[in-house]
């Protein structure tokens, strides 16, 4: 990552690489990733990566996950868990009480294999897979 430039690399099956497409092939040279919007002041400080979906924090407080969705890593809160996304898309913030319109914010997150754990500015853990 480079003045919030982030490139990607590598297998790119379920639109991992974030790049826009999910060609069935191997990317052996780097390729930018597309950024989240063309806000100048909306870039990436965060990357974390699990096996097939990654997550990304910017410096405004956003966060933006792309990849497999298969068993729901990427919370998007969608009644469709094969909507993989082969583009970083803006995730909601956590609910604290629907009741009242509340939320936290998402501060980091923790990757595996077809799970992601997200950690709030509260310090509430959510755990984002289905089984």
């Amino acid at each position: 990552m480079k003045n919030g430039i982030c490139f990607s690399f590598g297998c790119n099956y379920n639109g991992q690489l974030g790049i826009g497409n999910e060609q069935k092939q191997k990317q052996n040279k780097p390729v930018e990733l597309i950024a989240p919007s063309n806000e100048i002041n909306n870039q990436f400080v965060h990357i974390f990566c699990g096996y097939d979906h990654n997550f990304g924090i910017t410096n405004n407080g956003e966060c933006y996950g792309w990849g497999d969705n298969g068993r729901g890593e990427l919370g998007l809160l969608s009644n469709n868990n094969d909507d993989d996304s082969t583009l970083p898309i803006k995730l909601k913030e956590a609910p604290l009480s629907e009741s009242n319109n509340q939320f936290q914010r998402y501060i980091w997150f923790s990757c595996g294999f077809k799970h992601t754990i997200a950690l709030t500015n509260l310090g509430i853990s959510f755990y984002l897979f289905y089984i």
